[in-house]
């Protein structure tokens, strides 16, 4: 949740009102007494960063266990900024080493695997914290990465544009990812959103390399 500090000139209003994730800026107008004129209110964000999930960042756990070490995917999690965009970035390697040595069904098992780690490793991650869907847990990211991966060639464009297609899917989150980052907790809550992003990254990265061929050159 994002708090709002409205203040408000020539009105004695000072208050705060809780908008969804995302929204970072607004604007309230009130009419006058007079109902004449409009009176704009200034916006202070006074959001606490860690107050949807209850992480504290200064006190994370270290990386020597490897419930923690798995579900910040190796530390990318702890990267300043966006953890999971770093979590997608570094998905990518690991899914072009499986894709070039193992092909595609040895990826298909290790997004399984991943995922079921990634159950066990969020819940490790979550009980030391105490805190709910902490953005550490990159771990999701990864297993949904890779799913969109499936349908793209070995080549940098086609992950290029996978990682941007499932970027956008995990954090536009449309419906039903969505429902599911709403109504699903625990440590399954935690992947199964990615999941469904990755899955909806999966049909456009397909109908993409059928259909878009003039368009995007995915297989070079």
């Amino acid at each position: 949740m994002r708090f709002l500090r409205f203040s408000c000139t020539n009105l004695a209003v000072d208050f705060i009102i809780a908008c969804r994730p995302g929204v970072s800026r607004a604007m309230v107008l009130f009419t006058s007494d007079d109902s004449s004129c409009f009176k704009v209110c200034t916006m202070t964000d006074v959001t606490d960063p860690n107050a949807d999930s209850g992480e504290d960042h200064s006190h994370r756990p270290p990386l020597s266990h490897p419930g923690v070490m798995l579900a910040t995917w190796f530390g990318a999690g702890y990267l300043p900024k966006a953890p999971g965009t770093w979590g997608s970035l570094g998905a990518l390697p690991f899914a072009w080493v499986i894709m070039e040595h193992g092909g595609l069904n040895v990826l298909i098992g290790a997004i399984v695997v991943v995922t079921l780690i990634g159950v066990w490793a969020s819940k490790v991650y979550m009980d030391k914290t105490g805190a709910h869907d902490p953005g550490a847990i990159v771990i999701d990211e990864v297993a949904g990465q890779w799913i969109v991966l499936c349908a793209a060639p070995l080549n940098p464009l086609a992950y290029l544009i996978g990682f941007i297609l499932f970027r956008v899917f995990d954090v536009v989150k449309p419906w039903p990812i969505s429902w599911a980052d709403k109504r699903i907790g625990g440590a399954w809550g935690v992947m199964i959103d990615d999941i469904l992003a990755g899955f909806a990254g999966l049909a456009v990265m397909y109908l993409l390399s059928l259909y878009g061929q003039a368009y995007v050159p995915l297989n070079g």
